[in-house]
């Protein structure tokens, strides 16, 4: 399972993609690469694809570890800071659901979980964005536009699903 996480300056978006079989493990190390990241914004909406996820291997108890781990840099988050995971299969979005649970407890980003793109764009801090353009998807509605504007500057990793220029960082793990 990989993960690979865009930064959006323009928009104000980090976009976090990830795939497969996803660990709480993965999870943590993906935030904290953001973290790290040259453009973090702790005020950036944090939209994360998880469609591709099938199944998450991680227990209450392991969720709740890593967020707590995190509790000192979660505060850098205020009140209104915004994450929205988009989901398609069933047992993903209940563990979306749980991390939201648990990240109500140490921090103040509000988490919200989606089932389908047009969810998303009907949340009014959303509705401005070309979420299907950010996700660079091919079911976008027609004549909308594939390339949203983002920083001009040379990716550090290229992905063919996500074409259009910003700050990208890809790490691949395997199991």
């Amino acid at each position: 399972m990989g993960y690979s996480i865009f930064v959006f300056p323009t928009e104000r978006v980090a976009l976090f993609r990830f795939q497969g079989i996803m660990t709480a493990d993965q999870g943590l190390a993906a935030f904290q690469d953001y973290l790290k990241h040259d453009n973090f914004d702790p005020s950036f909406t944090m939209l994360t694809d998880a469609r591709n996820v099938v199944d998450v291997d991680a227990k209450f108890l392991d969720i709740l570890a890593k967020v707590s781990s995190l509790k000192p840099v979660l505060q850098k988050f205020q009140a209104g800071a915004l994450s929205v995971i988009l989901v398609e299969h069933m047992g993903p979005f209940g563990m979306a659901r749980m991390l939201g649970h648990v990240l109500n407890m140490f921090c103040e980003i509000e988490l919200r979980v989606a089932s389908t793109l047009h969810e998303i764009q009907l949340m009014p801090e959303l509705s401005h964005l070309d979420i299907p353009g950010l996700l660079g998807d091919k079911r976008q509605k027609p004549g909308a536009s594939a390339s949203p504007s983002c920083a001009t500057v040379p990716t550090k990793v290229s992905s063919p699903k996500v074409k259009h220029p910003c700050y990208a960082w890809r790490r691949r793990t395997t199991l």
